[in-house]
């Protein structure tokens, strides 16, 4: 709480000293303080809401760093605490350095050097520091979300041979693979044989990629499925697991004897059972601007109005402020479910992307120099 809390009150200060505008700075207080998503994640221990204050502070560095701020350590900082917080994100790091390096070298010292030291260090940890506590890595099976669940929809809704569908299920536990689910990957995933699959490796990619050449349109459709709340505001529509509350808490009571979660012990019961009583409110279900107000989709939403905004604009090198929840998002797109905490980042971003679109005031040091001229000298 206390160190996203300190994360929002220093976006509401970058804001307002880039646009200068005292009305955008005030609605970006209300919509921290007032929007109970923010309230109730804040409160939480997942640990995507540290890595949500962490990219936000990235965020809001690298805004610096484009109006001729010097913030190299402040990039390199949050970058590697971004690593160590979500598995993903040195995945979306790795891709922005890639877009730097290849379409404007120049950039590299101010924007990818940092970032590319943060990945050295995260590298290193892992595979020196950890091995050495005897910290182990984490089941394959939790990269597989994706293929697990184009091959077992093949196998529901494609045109598979009775021999195929067979073979599919050998690799999964008692040759079960439980039940197919839109937006849910994780049933499937836990009934798969990882044991059987590190001695099947060859195998398992072969029927899988004979699969996909057979059923294109189906594992193209089941892979957007799979996270289609994240990114589409016709998600809540579409995918029936959302539908347990439409503003997805990740708090609820784990069905386990003796289990409590933190968020629903004696500390802040009364904040949880307002906003839990606010989402079931059948006004926010039923009608559909809320419904989009309050869906996952909204960053996402918000991310892509900003974007042509910069570009028709001309702004094209402040895109790369946003870069980094980009590529966020594609890697989001490989997971298991959709869940509203992986949406959380982009939430708390949005004041901050609406203000680097449509408000910024300050001037830019190298305003000329975009990411995409080809490469031309910066300007002083």
């Amino acid at each position: 709480m206390i160190f996203l809390s300190l994360s929002l009150g220093m976006a509401v200060e970058y804001i307002y000293r880039f646009t200068m505008s005292r009305v955008l700075t005030v609605v970006s207080i209300i919509f921290y303080s007032l929007n109970p998503v923010v309230s109730v994640f804040s409160f939480s221990t997942c640990k995507n809401i540290l890595f949500s204050a962490c990219l936000l502070m990235l965020t809001c560095s690298l805004w610096e760093q484009c109006n001729g701020g010097e913030v190299f350590g402040k990039i390199l900082a949050f970058s590697f605490l971004g690593c160590l917080l979500l598995n993903n994100f040195p995945y979306a790091l790795v891709a922005y350095l890639f877009i730097i390096i290849v379409f404007n070298r120049k950039l590299s010292k101010c924007y990818a050097i940092p970032v590319a030291f943060s990945l050295l260090l995260f590298f290193l940890i892992s595979n020196f520091l950890y091995p050495a506590l005897n910290i182990e890595k984490g089941p394959d099976k939790e990269m597989l979300s994706v293929p697990l669940q184009q091959i077992v929809h093949a196998c529901e809704y494609g045109d598979l041979s009775p021999e195929e569908i067979n073979h599919v299920r050998s690799f999964f536990i008692d040759n079960d693979y439980y039940y197919f689910q839109y937006g849910n990957a994780d049933m499937i995933k836990t009934r798969f044989n990882e044991n059987d699959y590190e001695n099947r490796k060859k195998e398992f990619y072969k029927m899988y990629f004979r699969i996909v050449s057979e059923e294109p349109v189906g594992s193209i459709y089941s892979f957007l499925r799979l996270n289609f709340p994240l990114w589409s505001p016709m998600g809540i529509d579409i995918c029936d697991y959302t539908m347990t509350d439409y503003i997805e808490t990740d708090t609820y009571e784990i069905p386990i004897e003796g289990f409590t979660g933190f968020e629903r012990m004696s500390f802040f019961p009364k904040l949880l059972e307002i906003y839990e009583s606010f989402t079931s409110y059948s006004m926010i279900k039923d009608h559909p601007v809320l419904r989009f107000i309050f869906g996952a989709s909204l960053p996402f939403i918000i991310f892509l109005i900003c974007f042509i905004k910069l570009v028709y604009s001309g702004l094209k090198e402040k895109i790369l402020i946003f870069l980094p929840y980009l590529f966020l998002v594609i890697t989001h797109l490989f997971g298991p479910l959709s869940n509203m905490r992986y949406a959380f980042p982009g939430i708390v971003l949005i004041p901050v992307m609406i203000s680097v679109a449509f408000a910024d005031k300050a001037e830019l040091k190298n305003e000329k120099s975009f990411i995409f001229d080809n490469g031309n000298e910066l300007s002083d």
